[in-house]
């Protein structure tokens, strides 16, 4: 079954290889460990709609936060207004010790099968009038994806984007042509069976059943845990998020309009309802972690055309059919601030969509508990007013650094470092940090190394090579400045230098050839 989401997004789904690096943990914990531990306000990340359209200027006070049933100060607030088209300029204030790194990133998935869908033209703007240097750009379709970082590098990759568009679309349109050529093999084979009416209708049925089941698989069906990745896959990176899906609507046969053809409408209309409503499988889980991600996401659809290599037929026509996938996306675009537009010219539908203001608030808590998920809900005083907020807190949320699993063997000291920023660079998401040790040992001894370091990963084993006697206990003050957001993480601890267990030695045995 194709990949609804695009293997080409497996860029942005590669934030959840988590590495958990070579070394074991420790058999015990060391009795003298003395940790600093920074307690840091949870961010909820909120919409608010009335009759389906944002609403802007509201206060701290015109909310109420409760943490698993129980009322809780917000104790931070700020609304922030973006539109793609905005000239580049803050339009927020961040905290004073963050740098917010300069970009924006944008996420263009196109999901088309008609080979005259002007997706040239639409990229040509794009590129032209909403692209600003310093921006990070993923073009995804079905089958791969490009990654670009700068505008020395758009010519040639978009160019390799397009051409493997175009023929993602040629072989998209390969496999609804053979469905199509399926049902039309089985509405002969029905017209020429002298089985009896019962047998001939049963083998029509299987078989263009058959061909429904794989139309749907392909083109149809949602998934709900693949948007949970994508939004989380995207929290974390610390820019000005924009998703762009380009998704045309679907088409199949529509049966019954001859009189020697059975219908097959109430059959269908059974086979449809089992997709599943796309309400249910867009569940609150998805919409919170796209609302969490601080994303826009915006669709835009294109209208049907006839599938111009099938012709026409007596037994059926082409009519456009329910599609899981598009009303996630709807639903999606609802509750992130984003917009819907059906419009088949792409070019008119992307300055719809760049000019509409994006209206969130950021509201900021402490927790009151060690849980680690806590159930929240945000809602406003005035009743008529509909809150979209995350309803599952993580306190321990990506963008929050944190040390682990601190050991030092051979004078090697090395800890589990998450929740620092990346960015796409090189083809891949990276972040860089710099990582700075102190061993405060007995005496006068005092070892200091300062190292940067490239992450690819969201989670990394750190070495940093110290150079100490074995046997003796010393205090490490480690310190990590991530250099993308500016933040900082710090953890003190003590441990003793231990020497790792020698390799056992294999005998050798006399006497034979190499």
């Amino acid at each position: 079954m194709k990949n609804w989401l695009g293997i080409g997004m497996l860029l942005v789904l590669s934030v959840f290889i988590w590495a958990h690096g070579s070394g074991q943990d420790q058999k015990k914990s060391d009795p003298d460990v003395n940790e600093i531990v920074e307690v840091i306000n949870v961010e909820m990340i909120a919409r608010v709609q009335k009759q389906g359209q944002p609403v802007g200027g509201l206060q701290k006070e015109d909310f109420i936060l409760t943490e698993n049933g129980r009322e809780v100060e917000i104790n931070g607030f700020r609304e922030v207004r973006r539109r793609i088209s905005a000239p580049p300029a803050i339009e927020e204030k961040a905290a004073p010790t963050v740098q917010n790194p300069p970009g924006r990133l944008f996420v263009l998935c196109f999901w088309l099968w008609d080979r005259g869908a002007a997706y040239t033209e639409a990229l040509d703007h794009f590129f032209r009038d909403i692209y600003r240097p310093g921006d990070n750009v993923i073009l995804a379709h079905t089958a791969n994806s490009v990654l670009i970082n700068a505008a020395d590098q758009i010519a040639p990759l978009r160019a390799q984007f397009e051409a493997e568009l175009k023929k993602g679309i040629e072989q998209d349109n390969i496999m609804r042509i053979q469905i199509y050529k399926d049902i039309d093999a089985a509405i002969a084979d029905f017209l020429v069976c002298n089985e009896g009416w019962g047998v001939c209708k049963v083998n029509l049925q299987t078989e263009i059943t058959r061909c429904w089941n794989e139309f749907r698989l392909n083109f149809l069906r949602g998934d709900a845990g693949s948007l949970i990745r994508l939004a989380d896959s995207i929290k974390s990176i610390n820019l000005e998020k924009w998703v762009l899906v380009f998704l045309q609507e679907e088409v199949f046969p529509e049966f019954g309009l001859n009189g020697s053809i059975p219908a097959f409408r109430d059959k269908f209309e059974e086979i449809r309802k089992n997709l599943g409503d796309g309400s249910s499988a867009l569940n609150d889980k998805v919409r919170s972690s796209f609302i969490a991600a601080d994303a826009t996401f915006s669709l835009i659809r294109l209208k049907s055309s006839s599938l111009e290599d099938q012709g026409s037929s007596p037994y059926y026509r082409q009519k456009a059919v329910y599609s899981n996938r598009d009303e996630c996306f709807r639903q999606i675009s609802r509750v992130t601030g984003g917009t819907t537009i059906t419009d088949n010219n792409l070019t008119r539908a992307l300055n719809q969509a760049a000019d509409l203001e994006g209206i969130s608030y950021v509201i900021t808590f402490a927790p009151k508990d060690i849980k680690k998920k806590r159930k929240m809900k945000l809602t406003c005083r005035d009743t008529s007013l509909k809150v979209f907020a995350s309803q599952h807190i993580d306190t321990r949320d990506p963008r929050e650094m944190a040390i682990a699993k601190v050991k030092v063997v051979d004078s090697k000291l090395t800890f589990n470092l998450s929740g620092f920023s990346r960015l796409f660079e090189a083809g891949q998401l990276q972040g860089r940090v710099q990582v700075h040790v102190i061993a405060n040992g007995s005496g006068s001894l005092n070892v200091e190394s300062s190292r940067e370091f490239t992450l690819t990963d969201t989670v990394v084993q750190i070495p940093v090579l110290l150079h100490l006697p074995v046997g003796r206990r010393y205090t490490f003050n480690i310190r990590v400045k991530d250099h993308l957001s500016g933040r900082e993480v710090a953890k003190k601890i003590t441990l003793r230098n231990t020497k790792s267990d020698p390799l056992p030695t294999m005998p050798v045995k006399h006497g034979g050839a190499a």
